[in-house]
């Protein structure tokens, strides 16, 4: 799709028609273009688009799956559990789960293996976002129980929709999206019993989604909670472990990149934002989500110039602006950090934008943060890619290389001695 997007957008302009699932469509890609129409989607009714087993998989109470009143409620109240505060919160859980990581990478390297560090980061960023779930309380089976289950649940979203067949991954996803909330409803329990006796919740992602309540009262029930437990993991995993493999690749491929950046993090005052800048060129140039699709209402928009007809889908081309946007991206082949500096200083897409920007973009960045700061820092690692492997991104659903990035890897010590 990225390159798709690249094409069309550099023979037909910003935005072009098309079809998609069987219906008209318009492609939108460019940052101006992109402003328009998420001003338009937050004044004008667009219902999001997902292919009715995904709808299934996710749960019909998923923010993901909602439009309207009803996705700003649930936005507001999933938010609660993600503020800024919220994800601080986190840190030693996140810590723990960088700390898991670079053991396991380090022990294959001792046993001198190589190691795929794309598999190492999908299991990082899973094993981060359960852990964060619980709040770090969650025992060793628990944890690997529902990284497996949420392993297969993930993989039935992007097969075939065969629920019928008892051995499809679509079956398989639907019985461990069974065997999670039936783990999960009596965590919730527990959660409320707390509140209930007066100890308020627990300082969990499940506590905080327990907790949550609007201004009117509402708070989410089970199935709201277990739904978007679902919609976050899924989310924030994939994404978080395509930035992060994708941020170890653009290092190994660039080293006086990779020097220049390990010295500024020994420097506190610019660790931060050199590290953003770092990870925000990365998803520009390689955009974890390429795209998303919504259902114009009944209204006609106008974006970019263009009419977009009431009824047809329109395609948020993500990955077209990221890497073919020379207006908002000057040189935009060019691997360059700099464009982000100031912070803002560049329109920043990888998390889309508008209304349905993602809601776990500041825990993302965090776990993405602890870990480059770890792997970087003096008592992390260095890793030399393997000859010969396919670089080549492919969505699945995430961007990850096509060989898994393989590496070699020694302690950060050991590599200077």
């Amino acid at each position: 799709m990225a390159s798709y997007q690249v094409d069309r957008a550099n023979t037909l302009g910003p935005v072009w028609c098309t079809r998609l699932l069987f219906k008209d469509a318009v492609v939108v890609t460019g940052a101006d273009a992109l402003s328009d129409l998420a001003k338009e989607e937050g004044q004008k009714p667009m219902t999001a688009f997902f292919p009715p087993q995904q709808k299934v998989l996710f749960g019909s109470a998923s923010l993901l799956v909602n439009s309207g009143p009803r996705h700003s409620q649930l936005r507001r109240l999933v938010g609660q559990s993600l503020t800024p505060a919220a994800v601080k919160a986190c840190a030693a859980t996140i810590d723990a789960a960088v700390e898991e990581c670079v053991a396991r990478c380090l022990q294959q390297a001792g046993d001198e293996r190589v190691v795929a560090l794309a598999d190492e980061m999908r299991r990082f960023a899973l094993r981060a976002g359960i852990q964060v779930l619980l709040g770090g309380d969650g025992d060793s089976e628990e944890v690997a129980n529902l990284a497996a289950d949420l392993k297969l649940w993930g993989e039935g979203l992007v097969a075939p929709p065969l629920f019928f067949l008892p051995w499809s991954s679509a079956a398989r996803a639907m019985r461990a999206r069974r065997r999670i909330k039936a783990r999960l409803e009596p965590l919730i329990t527990a959660e409320r019993a707390r509140m209930h006796a007066g100890s308020g919740s627990s300082s969990s992602l499940l506590g905080r989604l327990t907790a949550a309540k609007d201004d009117d009262g509402n708070a989410l029930n089970t199935d709201e909670i277990i739904d978007n437990v679902l919609t976050l993991l899924f989310a924030g995993s994939d994404t978080t472990a395509s930035g992060l493999t994708s941020s170890l690749k653009e290092l190994a491929l660039a080293p006086a990149l990779q020097a220049q950046l390990r010295q500024a993090l020994r420097d506190a005052d610019e660790a931060d934002e050199a590290l953003d800048a770092f990870l925000a060129e990365v998803h520009r140039r390689n955009p974890p989500a390429p795209f998303q699709m919504r259902l114009v209402g009944k209204e006609d928009l106008a974006v970019g110039g263009y009419k977009v007809s009431a009824n047809s889908l329109v395609v948020y081309g993500y990955a077209g602006t990221l890497l073919a946007d020379a207006k908002a991206y000057p040189d935009p082949d060019a691997f360059d950090p700099s464009r982000w500096k100031p912070q803002g200083a560049a329109p920043n897409w990888a998390f889309g934008g508008g209304p349905r920007m993602c809601p776990g973009r500041m825990l993302a960045l965090a776990e993405s943060r602890a870990l480059l700061k770890r792997v970087l820092g003096t008592n992390g690692f260095t890793w030399h890619l393997v000859d010969g492997q396919d670089l080549q991104g492919r969505y699945s659903p995430g961007l990850f290389p096509a060989d898994r990035l393989l590496a070699r890897i020694a302690h950060t010590g050991a590599a200077n001695e």
